[in-house]
């Protein structure tokens, strides 16, 4: 059976994407989180700022599954 041992970066890169598909996600949900979290709201609750917030994530989260995918496709394979 062959393995691939993705290298380190594989791992940086496949957790921020989880991180940030969650905050993605937690933003969706609870928009308010980062107003609470730091205790200002400098889009005066007008919600632009979550918006931008959650695109923002998810793109990040996108762009890291692609850079995870291409680590694991160039991981070298034992077996």
């Amino acid at each position: 059976m062959i393995r691939r041992r993705p290298p380190a970066p594989f791992w940086i890169e496949t957790g921020l994407a989880a991180l940030s598909a969650g905050l993605s996600v937690l933003t969706l949900v609870v928009p308010a989180w980062f107003e609470r979290w730091f205790g200002s709201s400098p889009d005066n609750g007008n919600g632009d700022l979550e918006w931008m917030i959650t695109i923002g994530l998810a793109v990040l989260a996108v762009a890291m599954s692609f850079l995870a995918r291409r680590e694991w496709q160039h991981a070298p394979t034992h077996g």
